[in-house]
């Protein structure tokens, strides 16, 4: 299905060509027949029809075995036995029937009348037994007979048969047996569509709308467009109508397309109040059109925006797989709301396109984007109760913002980006595949719903500078999500709620922070941060199952921060830690932390600059020996503050063969200096700087009190025409 884009102004409606679906007269028990006469009715809805039509069928007369009326006073009534089924009772039995009182016996009849045009679809008797026969007779259409050697299923195609509102149908046993026992099981009958209302446009494909010349037929006769007029646009091929300059302002444009027929509006300025494609059309526009209601496509149509259109529209109806396009050049005006109905709908953005809030009718229900150009969502998609979209992006990038949920489910596939910018994204069941990415531009949170089933995310995860990306599976402690394909980006990572989050690949490239609040964070690789934190609270877990060691700058619990040293849970046996914690880290993982930075410690500085140190007259920021270094950064990178010659802590430069360098600073190790080193590098010295990927290495001499660090450049850094690097201290 598609989702076309139109110009501004009118709604567009797009129909199947035979949308009717029948209603059944089931005769249960304690229906409104049972034990009743004349005037008993039953009521059913239509939901098919335009609008939907209410049928109310109602009992005109019954007849006894005796032939005897009850319209004439006799006292024979309609009853629902305990079988579920329709027949009659006689006052008078002649014939003695043991089940006079509930089935059709011979000449027993059975008249009634529906309030609406109807067509009779199939009719179905119970207890169908060899000899019986009964027949249907109207006014309406030729006598109808049903005869057991016709059907031994006792099941009976009606055809269709038209019966104008108000026509007496008569059903009657004609059976020459006695005592058979056959009742009315149901009766099938669908409304038949009303005609649409409206004059209809005549001067064909090229055609003009004009308010001045006779452009359309009324009863067979030449008719004068007057503003405000419904109007039908008949099927026949494709047709293209010159709006006049002037512009026209029309009531409901109806199109009657049961083909790939495509109504194209050209030239002047078109508002209507709504637009009905019946069938498999194309409603499309090049002109500017304002549509104050909806545009609706429910089976296989397309609205379209072409290059130069521009639609205005109150709100966008698609099901049934139909489309709304908007081609390159063409413009959606924003943000207009989307309605999801049965059998889903597409989207072709050659054109960037802005909707509104996004419902859906059933659980699940698709939603597929093609296209260069973006989509934006600025007010949800889906709800808890009536279920996610099972939202699929073929091209492109979709944008969802605003505060209202997203709800999306089920097996989906991203070929292009899906862009949070602040919303809850609700994931229930949901299985992540495809080439494109998940990109936090704005912190977001995505919360896995434990009664639709665990959620797999197999593209990568993507957070921006200063953004923070929440996962929250809290409905249930068996809630889990899967990220398959990893964390990247210089943003923060934080898990909430009770339930399972398992990263199981590497995250390349996540530079930022990690907190786990609640719940459990399980790691197959050692592929946190080397200069990031963790921060851990109440019982928030790290189950760390690559059962190695994993580097990270400092660790925080409860608020605290721990002392530089190695942390895990008491399952490890590959390192003596620090401190063994069972209710932050998981007995099921055997790896463990190793944390560089302590506490950062104004003594260390104080030790080192003071009377038991250099002696240093200036602070940090001053620089006492004036070599352009300030005391700070002499530190940080094993200097002597004191000398002016003591300027460079580069050990050995870059070694584009082996990708090697190194350089001296104070050991994090045996010192608590609080001190993080950050590498970077840019390849011409105009772009921002950019991180090492974490697929560099880097070892220590481990010297007192000045180690020397080698690095180990990433290879593909390498192969680089131009390179440089730097390292920087916070």
């Amino acid at each position: 299905m598609k989702l076309l884009s139109l110009a501004a102004g009118f709604t567009f409606t797009l129909l199947p060509v035979s949308l009717l679906a029948s209603v059944t007269f089931d005769f249960a028990d304690g229906n409104n027949l049972d034990d009743q006469g004349i005037g008993a009715s039953i009521q059913l809805t239509d939901g098919a029809t335009s609008p939907s039509t209410d049928i109310t069928l109602s009992t005109i007369d019954i007849q006894g075995q005796d032939g005897s009326l009850a319209s004439t006073g006799t006292a024979n009534t309609t009853h629902s036995t305990s079988e579920s089924s329709l027949g009659v009772a006689s006052l008078t039995n002649t014939g003695g029937y043991e089940n006079e009182a509930r089935d059709f016996n011979r000449n027993e009849a059975w008249s009634f009348t529906f309030d609406v045009d109807v067509k009779l679809v199939e009719i179905d008797f119970d207890d169908w037994n060899s000899g019986a026969a009964m027949t249907l007779t109207s006014s309406a259409f030729a006598a109808k007979s049903f005869s057991y050697l016709l059907s031994n299923s006792g099941t009976f195609s009606l055809s269709n048969t038209v019966v104008p509102a108000g026509t007496t149908v008569t059903l009657k046993m004609i059976s020459q047996s006695n005592d058979l026992g056959v009742f009315l099981k149901y009766l099938k009958v669908e409304a038949v569509q009303p005609p649409p209302p409206g004059i209809i446009f005549s001067d064909g494909d090229g055609g003009d709308w004009t308010t001045t010349e006779a452009n359309f037929t009324e009863n067979g006769l030449p008719k004068i467009f007057v503003p405000g007029e419904d109007v039908i646009f008949p099927a026949g091929g494709n047709l293209a109508v010159r709006v006049e300059e002037a512009g026209i302002s029309a009531g409901s444009i109806i199109y009657e397309s049961n083909q790939n027929g495509t109504l194209k509006f050209l030239l002047g300025d078109l508002t209507t109040s709504s637009t009905t494609s019946v069938g498999r059309g194309t409603i499309a526009v090049q002109n500017k059109t304002t549509i104050s209601g909806t545009a609706t496509a429910l089976s296989n149509g397309k609205v379209e925006v072409l290059d130069g259109g521009n639609l205005t529209v109150g709100a966008i109806s698609l099901g049934g797989g139909s489309d709304l396009i908007v081609e390159a050049g063409g413009t959606l005006n924003p943000a207009p709301p989307l309605s999801l109905n049965t059998g889903g709908a597409d989207i072709y953005a050659h054109a960037d396109i802005t909707l509104g809030a996004v419902s859906n009718s059933i659980d699940e229900n698709s939603l597929d984007k093609f296209g260069d150009g973006t989509l934006t969502l600025t007010d949800g998609m889906g709800t808890i109760t009536t279920g996610p979209v099972r939202f699929d992006i073929e091209a492109g990038n979709v944008i969802v913002q605003g505060s209202t949920p997203v709800n999306i489910g089920g097996i989906m596939t991203f070929n292009g980006s899906f862009i949070m910018e602040g919303p809850e994204v609700e994931l229930h069941a949901s299985d992540i595949t495809g080439t494109g990415s998940i990109v936090v531009r704005s912190s977001s949170m995505l919360s896995p719903r434990f009664n639709d089933g665990d959620s797999i995310i197999e593209v990568p995860i993507i957070i921006e500078e200063g953004q923070t990306l929440s996962i929250d599976p809290s409905s249930n402690s068996n809630t889990e999500v899967y990220i398959k394909a990893g964390l990247s980006g210089p943003g923060n990572f934080n898990k909430l709620g009770n339930g399972l989050c398992f990263f199981q690949s590497p995250n390349e490239g996540y530079d930022g922070s990690t907190t786990v609040s609640g719940g459990t964070l399980r790691m197959a690789d050692p592929s946190l941060n080397d200069f990031s934190p963790i921060y851990l609270s109440g019982t928030g877990k790290l189950d760390l199952r690559h059962g190695v060691e994993d580097v990270v700058h400092s660790l925080f619990i409860d608020g605290v921060q721990l002392e530089a040293g190695t942390y895990g849970s008491s399952s490890v046996t590959g390192g003596n830690l620090t401190q063994t914690n069972d209710v932050n880290f998981s007995t099921s993982g055997t790896g463990w932390l190793r944390v560089v930075s302590g506490p950062a410690s104004a003594e260390d500085y104080e030790g080192w600059s003071g009377p038991g140190g250099y002696n240093l007259s200036g602070g940090p920021d001053d620089d006492d020996d004036q070599d352009g270094v300030a005391n700070g950064d002499e530190y940080a990178f094993g200097l002597d503050p004191t000398s002016a010659a003591s300027t460079n802590p580069i050990a050995s430069t870059l070694d584009p063969t082996s990708g090697k360098f190194s350089y001296t600073r104070r050991n994090r190790t045996l010192y608590s200096t609080g001190l993080t080193y950050i590498y970077e590098y840019s390849l011409n010295l105009k772009d921002d700087w950019e991180r090492f990927p974490n697929t560099f290495s880097q070892t220590s001499d481990n010297g007192d009190p000045v180690e020397t660090i080698t690095v180990t450049l990433p290879s593909e850094l390498l192969s680089n025409d131009a390179l440089f690097i730097r390292v920087n201290v916070h």
